[in-house]
């Protein structure tokens, strides 16, 4: 086996299908993963790999090596348990043997989509923060003991699920505890929300034509981030200040609304403002009536009725769980429309498509 590094071992023998368990799924073994193939989407399935595909290599590498090790249950747990490992750390350490072959010194970028539909409504923030950290600092130490450089910490991308559903009874602890993530886990960060990104009808998948988007997405941030030195953290709301029925917003960039977006086409307006904003008054929701942007980064938020004004104040974006039925595309989702401003990139494989750097779901305590 290869020497440990920050004393843990990982042997190739990590996980034997024979044994028995719930953790087999899709088990893959050092030596199934022996070879390289061109990369190529099968039929009419395309993934987050075309994507990365097309604008995810940056200049200062001089080749790419991409594996998808998704599994069928999307329990965190199980992902993070004996078997899915053991397919992650089999293809870890075989991408370290093919750059050697090939004289290149590998860096790895590790992307992370998940909390969707079948996350046991059981997970709690704080029991899906601590199962991720546990998941993304073994893929970091795993990724550093395969290359043999025991201070190496590769990046780790996160995106936020789709959308909110009510039968998910803590979709928004789990969408707070990957922005955590996002921001805790050493060297990693968050590309922003998936509603952006063409979908199928049942508030989980990006359709063939959205995965590439979102592939796409996280290309984009490698290539800033491995080529400009950018490790600036996503949009997010850096402070709420109410005054009466009237919130005043800063955030860490400069923003836009985009009225052209039809994200929040499903929010329950007495709920949530059409630009994604939903205030939280002790538990229950005070309609937003009306959002202006004002400066370069600050928007003026105008409540229906002033809060009580004491206990628990919350302002949230794009967190809003709704029930309206859904049709297939980019149109109908509840989100954000706000987006920073000055950014944009022109998809390349759809040329109807831009990215924008959208505001995350995320909360933050009014003061």
């Amino acid at each position: 086996m290869n020497m440990p590094v920050g004393g843990c071992a990982s042997p190739h023998w990590l996980f034997d299908p024979a044994s028995g368990g719930s953790n087999e799924e899709n088990t893959l073994h050092w030596s199934d993963a022996a070879t390289a193939a061109t990369y190529a989407e099968e039929g009419t399935i395309q993934g987050p790999g075309g994507g990365l595909d097309l604008i995810g290599l940056p200049s200062t590498h001089v080749k790419g090596y991409m594996a998808s090790v998704a599994i069928g249950s999307r329990n965190l747990e199980v992902l993070a348990g004996g078997g899915p490992m053991a397919t992650t750390l089999a293809i870890i350490e075989r991408f370290a043997a093919f750059a050697a072959a090939d004289g290149h010194e590998l860096d790895y970028v590790f992307v992370y989509h998940h909390g969707e539909k079948a996350v046991s409504d059981a997970t709690s923030e704080a029991q899906y923060y601590a199962n991720g950290m546990d998941y993304c600092t073994a893929l970091q130490l795993y990724a550093a003991q395969a290359v043999g450089r025991p201070s190496y910490v590769p990046p780790i991308l996160f995106a936020h699920h789709m959308q909110m559903q009510p039968v998910i009874a803590n979709a928004v602890g789990i969408q707070k505890a990957i922005l955590r993530l996002s921001e805790d886990v050493p060297n990693a960060m968050s590309i922003g929300p998936s509603y952006p990104y063409d979908s199928e009808s049942d508030r989980i998948h990006q359709t063939p034509l959205g995965f590439v988007q979102r592939g796409e997405a996280y290309g984009l941030r490698i290539k800033r981030w491995f080529e400009d030195g950018d490790t600036a953290p996503p949009l997010k709301m850096l402070t709420a200040v109410r005054t009466g029925a009237s919130i005043a917003v800063t955030f860490n960039k400069n923003i836009t609304i985009d009225g052209a977006a039809t994200f929040g086409t499903n929010l329950n307006t007495s709920l949530a403002h059409a630009t994604g904003f939903e205030y939280i008054d002790n538990g229950s929701p005070v309609q937003v009536t009306n959002a202006v942007a004002l400066g370069s980064d600050g928007v003026t938020l105008t409540l229906a009725s002033t809060p009580s004004g004491a206990g628990s104040q919350v302002l949230r974006i794009a967190m809003q769980a709704t029930s309206a039925s859904l049709v297939s595309g980019a149109s109908n989702r509840s989100g954000s429309q706000i987006r920073r401003a000055g950014y944009s990139a022109a998809s390349v494989y759809d040329g109807a498509f831009t990215h924008y750097e959208w505001a995350t779901p995320q909360e933050i305590v009014v003061t």
